[in-house]
């Protein structure tokens, strides 16, 4: 709004001179100052941002050299532009040619000179915006500065030039797209600067609603610690460092960073070709360039007796270049998008809908087979090959699979299987044939298992479908504990199970309903022996709650006097009868045999 004053002032006055103008000479006065105000808005909004304390440091975190030598070379545009694109366009519609050919003329060439001057000194290689940081490694824009800079003075030169030697028409119609083009990107870096901070403020925003209800997650990671090992049998879980049980917050942003990176690319080669493609008949010829041709069977209607009868004919379809680059530019975005846009899901609609983070990445997986499956069949309509054409290709890849490729499509069909019926999920815990651990990826042919000594395990989806599976969180996350103790004979064997219950249920993890209890098992060698099961929902601090269930027993035994038994054993010594071992040897020979 700042920048607006004074662009909106001299466009309100150019279009009343203009539309109720009497004389030629005052429509042309009116349609100059629209220019003008054209062309000082963008100027003078990017300086705004570019001022110290604006948005491009504040929140867009640009570097302050390069804003600062932007914002410095912005006034000599300014001054000097300005009264050159009013006269380029008072004296374009003058009555007199004579006025557009000469004043005109020098105009138009010096608003290019101020053009070439500009860019000289934003895109200098040594240090221009371009220039590459002092840490880190540069961008492909960095790494060809060289060329950006040749194209930056030599275009607004080559211009002038044309304008001298007499093709001033063209020349003003080429600066003008320039202009335009500088503009939209301009304005399309300052979006996605705009985009990209709002979502580092919902990326904070986020941080601080999940810290009080999840103090363990750091970074947006859920962490989820494997439980540890109890006393009922070798094949319950062992204890391990963190896995993450669901998409990483971080991973999520840069996702979305991405793909705005990708649309941001893909709109400014759209408006490229929308401001230049008048002024370049040779991007129109695209079309006219065919490269092979297809078949179409269409439906007609035709006079047969006098009759019209529907008959299905065959025409030939061409594909042109412009198809097939279109055909690039449509697989390109399928990549980026299978790529990125699930992470993009997680962050602006399945975090608020769906609770479940396995439910999210099932979501998420199936979104990402459905973009593959789209952006393909756009590709291949682009290069005339419909489903009529393909038809035979499915039907002998259906004969491929019933010999060579049966395990592949197996394991995909099973993928999709455990995604949508969801016998494991993304951090569950399971145990496939002697390998125990946490589910940490899924994908089309494999699910990735992670050991409790953080080995990955990659077992074929048709496995997990086909054999057998334990899944320790399949339908609720309450599992039990065991704690065993063995007390001295003539121990109160009900007041030490009643202490060992009360040590349960006094651990805020240990729920109440089943309610832990304890059991005599036996009369052992040295001890009898006590077990006291409990049951917890965080399966993740199995390892911890054990511990402190021991502990308690422990200082609670003590406390009153209860002994926790441990082997004895009775050493008898019996005397040997003399003459049973040989005598000894001489003082210093050798050992008797």
């Amino acid at each position: 709004l700042w920048a607006l004053r004074l662009p909106g002032a001299l466009w309100l006055v150019g279009s009343l001179l203009a539309d109720g103008g009497v004389t030629s000479l005052q429509h042309a006065l009116g349609s100059g100052l629209t220019d003008v105000a054209a062309f000082l808005l963008p100027l003078l909004a990017l300086r705004q941002v570019l001022a110290p304390g604006g948005l491009a440091r504040a929140h867009f975190g640009w570097s302050p050299a390069a804003t600062e030598r932007v914002r410095r070379a912005l006034p000599l545009v300014i001054l000097i532009g300005a009264p050159a694109v009013l006269l380029v366009g008072v004296f374009a519609r003058a009555p007199n040619e004579d006025w557009n050919a000469g004043p005109g003329r020098i105009a138009l060439v010096v608003l290019l000179v101020v053009a070439a001057i500009f860019l000289q000194r934003v895109l200098r290689p040594s240090s221009g915006v371009l220039a590459p940081p002092a840490a880190g490694s540069p961008t492909w824009l960095q790494r060809t500065r060289g060329l950006w800079y040749l194209l930056g003075l030599g275009v607004p030169v080559v211009l002038a030039m044309l304008a001298l030697f007499g093709y001033q028409f063209t020349a003003a119609a080429l600066t003008d797209r320039l202009e335009q083009t500088v503009a939209l990107i301009a304005g399309l870096l300052i979006l996605q600067a705009l985009v990209n901070r709002g979502i580092l403020v919902h990326g904070r925003r986020r941080l601080q609603a999940e810290a009080p209800a999840a103090p363990a997650m750091g970074g947006g990671i859920a962490m989820a610690e494997e439980p540890a090992p109890t006393q009922a049998g070798a094949s319950d879980p062992q204890p391990s460092a963190p896995v993450v049980a669901h998409v990483d917050a971080s991973t999520v942003d840069a996702h979305t960073r991405q793909l705005l990176r990708t649309m941001t690319v893909l709109v400014a080669l759209l408006g490229a070709w929308f401001i230049w493609v008048d002024v370049l008949p040779a991007l129109g010829m695209l079309r006219d360039v065919e490269l092979w041709s297809t078949t179409e069977q269409v439906t007609r209607t035709v006079l047969v007796d006098g009759v019209s009868t529907p008959t299905a004919v065959l025409e030939f379809v061409p594909v042109t270049l412009a198809d097939l680059l279109l055909a690039l530019v449509v697989l390109t975005f399928t990549i980026l998008a299978a790529r990125n846009i699930p992470g993009v899901l997680e962050v602006l609609l399945l975090n608020r809908l769906v609770d479940q983070p396995s439910s999210r990445y099932a979501i998420a997986t199936v979104v990402r087979h459905v973009i593959w499956i789209v952006g393909l069949a756009l590709v291949l309509g682009l290069l005339g090959l419909g489903w009529s054409k393909i038809q035979w290709l499915v039907a002998a890849l259906g004969v491929g699979l019933g010999f060579g490729l049966q395990e592949i499509f197996g394991n995909f069909i099973s993928g999709l299987i455990l995604l949508f019926e969801r016998r494991i999920r993304l951090g569950d815990i399971v145990t496939v044939g002697d390998v125990s651990g946490q589910v940490t990826r899924i994908r089309v042919l494999a699910t990735t298992v992670r050991s409790w000594e953080r080995k990955e395990f990659i077992v074929p989806n048709k496995d997990l479908i086909t054999g057998r599976l334990m899944n320790w969180t399949l339908s609720d996350d309450v599992n039990r504990l065991v704690v065993n103790a063995g007390v001295a004979y003539g121990t109160d064997t009900k007041r030490a199970r009643d202490l060992m219950v009360q040590v349960a249920l006094r651990h805020p993890a240990v729920v109440h309903d089943p309610a832990p209890f304890a059991t005599f098992e036996q009369f052992g060698d040295n001890s009898l022996l006590l077990s006291m099961r409990a049951f917890i929902t965080d399966l993740g601090k199995r390892w911890v709650i054990s511990t402190d269930l021991h502990e308690g027993v422990a200082k609670a035994f003590a406390k009153a006097g209860i002994e926790v038994a441990f082997p004895q054993r009775d050493l008898h010594l019996r005397s040997m009868t003399p003459g049973v071992f040989p005598p000894p040897s001489d003082a210093g020979g050798a050992p008797n045999p």
